[in-house]
């Protein structure tokens, strides 16, 4: 290659797929143009917005190029990353399934293994997704609704007790709305129909 400064970089097949900033395989990767190292989108722009944050220029993490922005990667890394298979992400916590680089975001969807938090208000607890149902189930958290007039009960009762008054509250906020939105329309088509100067 001799001393030519413009000479195609070269690629160290060793460790090209793993990103310099979490040291995993990358994940949707992306490179530096000057240096070709890999990383994965998340952790460079994390990475980036840590930089904005503090106000300091935004540099390769690895090589210092200034003015650094995240470019595709080479293609090479591309269709070995394609070709490759690997284990789940959630391995650690008992996943054994090996699925094609290029499936792994459609299988942590459906892992269960997958880490979730329960979305009931109030409630921190985190399990994994194959236990998610069971504690739908009993979470004390759970919004409990009455079964003729879907209102939320209060902690302890299976009916309201309240049912025609809900629903005329429920029917009198509709009723509301639908005003508020004729209003609206009214309003947009008196300005349509308004020649412009």
């Amino acid at each position: 290659m001799g001393d030519d400064n413009t000479s195609e970089p070269e690629f160290d097949l060793g460790n090209m797929l793993d990103c310099i900033l979490c040291k995993n395989i990358m994940v949707d990767p992306k490179e530096c143009s000057r240096c070709n190292k890999g990383f994965c989108k998340k952790c460079v722009n994390d990475y980036i917005q840590d930089l904005q944050d503090g106000e300091y220029a935004i540099t390769c993490p690895n090589c210092g190029k200034k003015n650094f922005k995240p470019s595709e990667p080479h293609p090479l890394v591309m269709k070995t990353l394609t070709n490759l298979k690997v284990t789940c992400m959630n391995a650690k916590a008992g996943c054994k399934v090996k699925v094609a680089y290029a499936d792994m975001n459609t299988h942590l969807i459906v892992c269960d293994y997958a880490t979730l938090k329960c979305s009931n208000y109030g409630c921190e607890k985190l399990m994994f997704q194959k236990d998610w149902p069971a504690h739908q189930l009993d979470c004390e958290f759970r919004t409990k609704k009455c079964d003729k007039c879907d209102f939320k009960l209060k902690e302890g009762k299976t009916e309201c007790n309240d049912c025609i008054s809900n629903m005329k509250m429920r029917f009198e906020n509709l009723e509301e709305k639908y005003f508020s939105l004729i209003e609206r329309v009214n309003v947009m088509q008196e300005k349509q129909e308004k020649p412009n100067p």
